[in-house]
C-alpha cells in the first residue's frame, strides 16, 4: 500500500510541473470556413494562416468602412450565416486603382454563352476561360496591369456564382493571357480543373453541382463588380431504374437570342445566322435529337431574300451548342453581307424548327445593321451590356422574356 501511495504522489507532482512549464496550445481555430466568404487577397492569406508558436498579444483593430453592397460580394456562402470578421493579423495588399478606358469593361457575349459558363447534364456547373473586353491595362501609377492570383503585384479578376438570395456558391480566379489576345480583347484563363490545395484553402473552385433554381454570374475586378448574367436551372428528364441519372439544363439567353455575323464587318464576307440549340428530348436515354430547321431572311414586304434549309439537323448534347448557318440566296447562290446592306429597311430572321416558328426582327439604316436592346451601349446598364464587337449583331426573338 505504501508503494502505491508513493507512485500516486510522483504522478501528481509530474502533472503539476507539466502544467506550469509547458506553454498552452494556440487557441484560435484556423478553419478556412470561418474566414470571410470573399476577399481578393485570400490566396495571399493562405501562407499566413499557420499560427506562430507564441501568439502575439491582442491588437486594437479599427473597423473598416462598410462596403457598398452593390459593388462588393457579401460575406455569405450557400445559405450559411455571415462568417466572423477575418483575423486582423492577415496581410492586406493595397493595389493602385485601375484606369478604365473609354468604354466600361465587359465580357464577350458569344464566348460567354458558348463555353465560358457551362452546365452539364449531370448538374455540374463550371467556369471556363472568358474573353474580357476593354479591361484596364494601366493603373493610376502608369504601370502595366497584369491579371493573376499568386503575385501581390497582380490585379485580380474573379467570377462568382450566387443563388437567388445572393449567397455565394462558388468563386473562381482568372489570369490574363496577353500572348493569345489582341486589344481590346483579352483571353482570361480560369482556375485549372482538378484539385488545387492552395486555391481550395482560399475558398476557390471552378465546379459545383446545381439543382433547380435561379442563379447569377458576376465578374469582379479588384473587388468591383463589372458584369452580370442571370440564368436558371431546371430538370429536363428524370432518371429511371435502368438509368438513374437525371438530366439538368440551363435556361436563359440561350433560349431567346440569335445573331447575324459577317467576319471583321467586311461586307464582302458571307452572312451567317447563329442560334443556340440542344438535345431537348424529355427522355433520359435520348442520345440524339433530329431537327427539321428552316431559316428565312425576309424584308419588310415579306419577301425571302436569303435562306438556309436543314431537313435533318442532329443535336446530341444536352448542353447548349452554338449552331451557325451560312445563308444563301433563294437560288442557292452565296449570300454576302453587302447584298443585305444595300437596301435600308426593316427585316426579320424567321426560324422554323419542327414547324415551330420564332421571329428575330432587326433594321438596316444608313446601310448598316442597327444594334438593338442591350447592345445599344448608351442605353444599357454596363453590367448587362452585350459585347459583340463590330461584326456580331445580337437579336432577341419576338416575344422573348429574358431580361
Amino acid at each position: 500500500m505504501a508503494k502505491k501511495g508513493k507512485l500516486t504522489n510522483l504522478f501528481t507532482t509530474a502533472l503539476l510541473i507539466s502544467v506550469l512549464i509547458i506553454p498552452p496550445a494556440f487557441s484560435q481555430n484556423f478553419n478556412t470556413s470561418d474566414k470571410l466568404a470573399f476577399d481578393f487577397n485570400d490566396l495571399n492569406k493562405v501562407k499566413d494562416l499557420v499560427p506562430s508558436k507564441t501568439p502575439e498579444p491582442p491588437k486594437t483593430v479599427v473597423p473598416a468602412p462598410t462596403p457598398n453592397p452593390e459593388n462588393t460580394i457579401t460575406p455569405q456562402d450557400n445559405n450559411q450565416q455571415p462568417t466572423q470578421p477575418e483575423n486582423p493579423t492577415v496581410k492586406k495588399v493595397e493595389r493602385p486603382k485601375l484606369i478604365y478606358k473609354q468604354f466600361k469593361p465587359a465580357i464577350a457575349y458569344g464566348r460567354l454563352l458558348r463555353e465560358s459558363i457551362k452546365l452539364f447534364k449531370d448538374g455540374n456547373f463550371y467556369f471556363w476561360d472568358v474573353v474580357g473586353v476593354f479591361l484596364p491595362d494601366k493603373d493610376k501609377d502608369g504601370k502595366d496591369v497584369l491579371y493573376g492570383w499568386f503575385d501581390d503585384s497582380n490585379h485580380e479578376m474573379l467570377a462568382v456564382l450566387k443563388d437567388s438570395k445572393g449567397n455565394i456558391l462558388m468563386k473562381t480566379p482568372y489570369m490574363g493571357r496577353n500572348s493569345e489576345s489582341s486589344p481590346p480583347f483579352l483571353l482570361m484563363s480560369s482556375m485549372p480543373d482538378g484539385s488545387n490545395p492552395d486555391m481550395e484553402k482560399a475558398g476557390f473552385k471552378n465546379k459545383i453541382k446545381l439543382g433547380a433554381g435561379s442563379y447569377i454570374v458576376e465578374f469582379y475586378l479588384d473587388n468591383d463588380v463589372f458584369y452580370k448574367m442571370p440564368f436558371s436551372v431546371k430538370k429536363l428528364a428524370s432518371g429511371t431504374a435502368y438509368n438513374p441519372n437525371d438530366v439538368w439544363v440551363a435556361e436563359g439567353p440561350w433560349n431567346e437570342y440569335g445573331y447575324l455575323y459577317y467576319d471583321n464587318a467586311d461586307p464582302n464576307n458571307q452572312l451567317n445566322w447563329n442560334i443556340y440549340l440542344r438535345n431537348s428530348r424529355p427522355d433520359v436515354n435520348a442520345t440524339t435529337q433530329t431537327l427539321n430547321i428552316k431559316i428565312n431572311l425576309k424584308n419588310s414586304a415579306g419577301k425571302v431574300v436569303a435562306k438556309a434549309t436543314y431537313p435533318t439537323y442532329d443535336i446530341g448534347l444536352r448542353e447548349w451548342e452554338r449552331c451557325g448557318f451560312l445563308l444563301t440566296t433563294p437560288n442557292d447562290t452565296m449570300y454576302f453581307a453587302r447584298d443585305l446592306l444595300k437596301v435600308n429597311g426593316k427585316y426579320q430572321v424567321e426560324v422554323i424548327i419542327d414547324n415551330k416558328k420564332s421571329v428575330y426582327p432587326f433594321e438596316i439604316k444608313n446601310h448598316k445593321i442597327q444594334y438593338q436592346g442591350k447592345q445599344v451601349r448608351e442605353k444599357t446598364d454596363p453590367l448587362r451590356y452585350i459585347e459583340g464587337g463590330i461584326d456580331t449583331f445580337w437579336i432577341q426573338k419576338q416575344g422573348g422574356t429574358y431580361k
